[in-house]
């Protein structure tokens, strides 16, 4: 019995919400080198780059690749900023007179000081 054939990068797509095209151009972060994404190999966790002047294709973590190098290219979906919690500790101060000094009060109330 097959099993049913799952889109080429799945596991890359699901995990860091890119969606790599195969034959759309990448270039690797910090470098200039330029390729073409090839065919998912052996293991998916990685995307598999066929580099400019190369004849095999090399491994690279999605999120080392940029995308954005022309038409066809991957795209990212974008998944919403998850709310702030809480105060950021540079708006509070444990000093009275000092700014954040009310706030840090009333922190330190809800953990029972007063």
């Amino acid at each position: 019995m097959r099993r049913p054939a799952q889109p080429p990068y799945d596991y890359v797509t699901r995990t860091y919400g890119v969606n790599p095209i195969i034959g759309a151009r990448v270039r690797l972060e910090n470098t200039d080198r330029e390729g073409v994404i090839a065919r998912r190999r052996s293991y998916d966790n990685h995307i598999w780059v066929t580099f400019d002047g190369t004849k095999h294709a090399s491994p690279c973590h999605p999120t080392s690749l940029i995308y954005d190098l022309g038409a066809g290219t991957a795209t990212t979906t974008t998944q919403p900023e998850p709310p702030a919690i809480g105060t950021p500790l540079s708006e509070l101060s444990g000093r009275p007179g000092h700014p954040g000094y009310d706030r840090f009060c009333d922190i330190a109330s809800t953990w029972g000081f007063d």
